[in-house]
């Protein structure tokens, strides 16, 4: 029922952590209520949540003794709306995409000092479309745009990405 998925909708929060011992009845965990995460990554006990309610910001959240979590560090930046996060493979740099209706980019924030994150490099939008999703292994970062397909950054400089390939899709809308 529309009603009932708007009050789900409206309830979401951070994040829910359930513990899967018995996946038929889980046990809850945890509920991290402030902000939304719309996407998250999660590695080395940490989440590091795009929270695209806030505008250009993601939290990096420790979850390593749950049910305790602890901020570690809340980044904000002008002009962005926060929707996904990843992580190069050393964990140093944390890859974060903007999702805007008409041109949503990507950014490069250096998190090797989580008391002084630094944004040290953009990707540039796509005229007309927004980025949405984003993926990084082996030093390449793989991103999709809503209308523009996917994209692929060397990322062995996560300083000086460089596109190298492009995937072209259309967008079919009926």
């Amino acid at each position: 029922k529309n009603d009932d998925a708007r009050e789900v909708l409206a309830a979401a929060r951070g994040f829910h952590a359930w513990d899967m011992t018995s996946p038929e009845a889980p046990d809850s965990l945890v509920e991290y209520v402030f902000p939304y995460f719309h996407d998250a990554t999660i590695r080395n006990g940490k989440i590091y949540g795009g929270a695209i309610n806030e505008g250009g910001r993601f939290d990096i959240v420790r979850v390593s003794d749950l049910p305790v979590t602890n901020t570690v560090a809340t980044v904000t930046y002008p002009t962005g709306r926060s929707h996904g996060t990843a992580l190069s493979d050393n964990s140093q740099y944390c890859y974060v995409t903007d999702e805007l209706s008409t041109f949503g980019s990507a950014r490069v924030f250096d998190i090797s000092d989580t008391s002084d994150i630094i944004q040290v490099a953009g990707f540039p939008g796509v005229a007309g479309t927004s980025v949405h999703n984003i993926a990084v292994q082996n030093d390449t970062m793989y991103c999709g745009w809503y209308e523009a397909g996917v994209r692929l950054f060397d990322c062995t400089n996560p300083e000086s990405p460089v596109l190298v390939k492009t995937y072209t899709t259309t967008f079919i809308t009926s």
